[in-house]
């Protein structure tokens, strides 16, 4: 068993590392949809775009992982953090459903 220091060491590493992974993911689908209309083939851009960001994103995952729930939410916080930060940035607001306006 770990001691508390170590624990959350290790989840602030994984929630460091789901924020580096996610800005990585989240560039790479801006420079993706940024080139998609000068694209000779724009469905195999998306295609493979998707499959090296999700590679990466589950490798990324797997190593942070270890067996760990703890690892995995804080990887996810991290990652959640940033969408947040690409959306912030990219000026997009997600829509809201079910409300009134």
């Amino acid at each position: 068993m770990t001691d508390a220091p170590t624990t959350a060491l290790l989840l602030a590493a994984s929630a460091l590392w789901g924020l580096a992974l996610g800005g990585a993911y989240f560039a790479a689908l801006g420079w993706t949809v940024r080139r998609l209309p000068g694209a000779r083939r724009p469905g195999l851009l998306l295609l493979a775009s998707f499959l090296v960001r999700s590679g990466l994103l589950l490798a990324g995952l797997a190593v942070i992982l270890d067996g760990r729930w703890e690892r995995a939410a804080a990887f996810l916080a991290g990652f959640l953090a940033a969408r947040t930060l690409a959306l912030r940035r990219s000026a997009v607001r997600p829509r809201r459903t079910g409300g009134v306006a």
